[in-house]
């Protein structure tokens, strides 16, 4: 059962964990499933770490989220239905999350399964938090992908700047508490999230969680650590596109006079 368990299933033991969990106001709220059955609530609330110590006998088969609707600041529904659409479905986090629609994400919890990745089942963990954690983030990546930007594109993006409805942007860079640290990602980084492919640089980044019950440097998963920060005025920023181009999405925000705008702007700055 442990291996060959089935997404609905799985999903069902994800519905059993949710159902111990009560709403509250606390950054996060989960629980983990056993393949016999069994579940357990994690009460550590205020961030996702305790996985990062897991060291039960028993390998969980699943990780089930409550979305945090009393949370000050959480997006509503429509604002959910489209940053969990994406996330569920065609982020690099995608294959972790056994719950696919924003219905079930509700009603049963959003349920990830343990076989993948480590580091890939944390982080993607720690993306669901951002519908209220920081909902800036959620928000900013449904404006830019209605503006047009590719998706992933709009998920680095969104972790430096906050746009709004009508294009607008300034400077908001999220290093701690996300799964996309955007503010440390290297060219090699950057091309690495774009394409879902996943450096084989250490056993957080190989094996799956369900076996090491840990994760390490989600800040540096994709790829080593780059430095993205220009130093400068407005015209230094501006100026360096050419010199330094992915390092122009940091310095969005400080563009005052605004002389591109968001579209343009994170496709030179994240494009090849």
């Amino acid at each position: 059962m442990e291996k060959n368990i089935s997404n609905a299933d799985l999903l069902e033991l994800g519905a059993r964990v949710h159902k111990r969990l009560e709403y509250n106001s606390s950054v996060c709220n989960y629980g983990i499933g056993f393949g016999d059955g069994t579940t357990y609530t994690v009460m550590v609330r205020y961030c996702h770490a305790w996985l990062q110590n897991y060291d039960a006998r028993k390998p969980p088969a699943v990780i089930t989220n409550k979305i945090q609707l009393k949370r000050p600041g959480c997006i509503d529904k429509e604002g959910m239905e489209k940053y969990y659409n994406y996330l569920f479905n065609d982020s690099p986090f995608a294959e972790c999350y056994v719950t696919k629609t924003l219905s079930d994400a509700l009603n049963k919890g959003i349920t990830l399964r343990t076989t993948p990745p480590a580091n890939l089942v944390c982080a993607a963990a720690i993306a669901t938090r951002q519908a209220w954690e920081y909902p800036d983030v959620a928000t900013s990546l449904n404006n830019m992908i209605g503006f047009g930007i590719e998706p992933r594109k709009a998920h680095i993006a969104a972790h430096l700047i906050t746009v709004d409805s009508e294009g607008g942007f300034s400077s908001s860079r999220r290093a701690h508490h996300v799964a996309v640290s955007s503010c440390y990602f290297s060219k090699e980084s950057i091309k690495n999230f774009l394409s879902g492919t996943l450096p084989k640089k250490d056993k957080y980044n190989i094996n799956p969680y369900r076996k090491v019950r840990s994760y390490r440097d989600i800040g540096i998963m994709w790829g080593e650590r780059g430095i993205l920060s220009i130093d400068g005025g407005d015209d230094n920023i501006y100026n360096s596109l050419n010199s330094n181009p992915f390092g122009l999405i940091v310095g969005l925000g400080r563009l005052k006079n605004k002389r591109m705008d968001v579209v343009e702007a994170v496709e030179r700055a994240l494009s090849p």
